[in-house]
Formats: C-alpha cells, sequence, structure tokens
C-alpha cells in the first residue's frame, strides 16, 4: 500500500528547485530511489557547440500538469471522527489515524467513489458495490451488494443510491433514516 507521505515527500523531492534536475522514482514497495545525476552548477556558460536538436516523444508529456515519476494522484479525500482516507487515481485507497476499530484499514481493490462516518468509512467498488470496514456496533459496515452510484455516511449509518434511483441505508436503527417517500 502507498503511504502518503512517502507520495508527498517523493512529490516534494520531486519539484524542488535544487533537484530539478533528478529523477526520483518509487517502487510497488515505497521505497524512493534516485535515478538521476544532479547538475553541477559551476555558473559559467556552457561553450559545448554540439547540435541539440534532438527529436522528442510525443507521448513524453511535460509541462506543469505533467506527472514524470508516475506518482498516484489524490482525487478524493474524506475524513471521519478521528481518521482520513484518500483515493488516488488508479481508483487505490489509503487510510491514517486513529485505527481503534480498523477504520484506518481499507480492503484492496479499486473504488470509485468513498465516503466516512465518525468510526467506518465506505467505498464504491468498481462492480458497484459497497465495502465497508471499521466499527460496526450499528450495523454500519454491512457490505451492501448492488449497483450503486453515490454514497454518503453519518455518524454511525451509511446511505447509497443505487442505479435505479433506490436509496438504501444501512445500520441497527434505519427507520429514522428510511428512504424518502415520492
Amino acid at each position: 500500500m502507498k503511504s502518503i507521505y512517502t507520495l508527498l515527500l517523493t512529490s516534494l523531492l520531486a519539484c524542488s528547485e535544487e533537484n530539478k534536475d533528478e529523477t526520483i522514482t518509487n517502487d510497488d514497495t515505497g521505497s524512493l530511489e534516485d535515478t538521476g545525476t544532479e547538475a553541477e552548477d559551476t555558473g559559467e556558460e556552457s561553450t559545448d557547440d554540439s547540435d541539440t536538436d534532438e527529436e522528442t516523444d510525443p507521448d513524453t508529456e511535460t509541462g506543469p500538469d505533467s506527472n514524470p515519476i508516475n506518482i498516484p494522484v489524490i482525487v478524493e479525500v474524506v475524513a471521519g471522527g478521528y481518521h482520513t482516507c484518500v483515493r488516488f487515481d488508479d481508483n487505490t485507497l489509503d487510510c491514517w489515524g486513529e485505527n481503534t476499530y480498523a477504520q484506518s484499514n481499507p480492503p484492496t481493490g479499486e473504488y470509485t467513489q468513498l465516503t466516512a462516518g465518525e468510526y467506518h468509512t465506505c467505498a464504491i467498488t468498481v462492480d458497484g458495490d459497497v465495502a465497508c470496514w471499521g466499527d460496526n456496533s450499528d450495523g454500519q459496515t454491512v457490505t451492501q451488494i448492488g449497483d450503486f452510484t453515490d454514497i454518503d455516511a453519518g455518524r454511525n449509518y451509511t446511505c447509497g443510491v443505487e442505479s435505479t434511483g433506490t436509496t438504501t441505508c444501512w445500520d441497527g436503527e434505519s427507520s429514522w433514516h428510511d428512504s424518502p417517500s415520492a
């Protein structure tokens, strides 16, 4: 699992002015590797008269929106009572903070949306099901099978909207937050 701290450190190193000629990579284990060489600034102008008209690869993206070291980009962040989770552009998750009920231990897989309650977190899988983890004292982390398009968590319950427009809520006391009447 990608550590948010490793990703932030990698971003800072890659973007710092002193390391502009460095290449920093982040492998699947979260380790950082310096694969470039730091340019030596002698203060003198270059006397190299060689032809520098190198052909550039049109598929290589450069500029302020590029991601040359392929760091997953955070596309969603949610905060629970005492924990925080993020979803990356590759649809994987990472969480941190208090972990009394395992609310900071997301399951592996790919997800399209996140929500967090006080001590639980839920996410829609790429298949449309809802996976929840953390405190289940009120039934708020019961896995929901369906074709969900939206979810939102309250303090100790979660509600979701299915592709049919049906709203479903789950916890131990669902009568006070039933689906709206038509």
